[in-house]
């Protein structure tokens, strides 16, 4: 099983997204855009784990005294590696970066990206452009207003499962916070 740790935004939230994202989906229709029921920030990426039992024991061992915490959108942005990936961005929260810090650490993991965590919700991926498209392409997220906020209550351990070459998350347990 392909797991990781993630918070799930509210319904409304993602569909309040997905509107906000209407102009970019136009104007960009041959980019892969990720449907609204995909939306997630990970937290902590697993791997292929054989036995979860072991695992969700862990995670709520180590997020026994977890607070529920607030999240608050940025904006829009984008990771270039191998292809463009769009994101939603979130403000900073200590609180959020210590539960990722405390996860992290709890199964002994290594950087080995040398990357800070960077809250976010994937939305996009498309090919890299020219730089005259990508400097448009970044404009147009600057452009794009993102503003929501919401209540993080719960924790979810989903499995990545590959059907008929698309990607879906099938939830497979849920962690309530303080």
């Amino acid at each position: 099983m392909n797991l990781f740790l993630a918070i799930e935004p509210p319904e409304e939230i993602k569909q309040l997204i997905s509107e906000k994202l209407k102009v970019l989906k136009n104007t960009y229709k041959d980019f892969n855009w990720i449907e609204p029921k995909n939306y997630h920030l990970t937290i902590h990426y697993f791997g292929i784990v054989e036995e979860r039992k072991e695992l969700i024991k862990k995670i709520k061992d180590l997020i026994y005294d977890q607070k529920k915490l607030y999240l608050c959108t940025r904006g829009l942005d984008l990771f270039m590696r191998n292809k463009i990936n769009i994101y939603v961005d979130f403000y900073r929260s200590k609180e959020l970066e210590t539960l990722e810090k405390t996860i992290h650490q709890g199964f002994n993991e290594r950087d080995i990206t040398g990357l800070n965590f960077v809250p976010h919700i994937s939305v996009a991926s498309c090919r890299i452009p020219s730089k005259q498209q990508y400097f448009l392409l970044k404009k147009k997220l600057e452009n794009t207003e993102m503003d929501c906020e919401f209540a993080v209550e719960k924790l979810f351990l989903y499995e990545s499962v590959l059907d008929n070459s698309a990607v879906n998350y099938q939830k497979l347990e849920e962690f309530s916070l303080l």
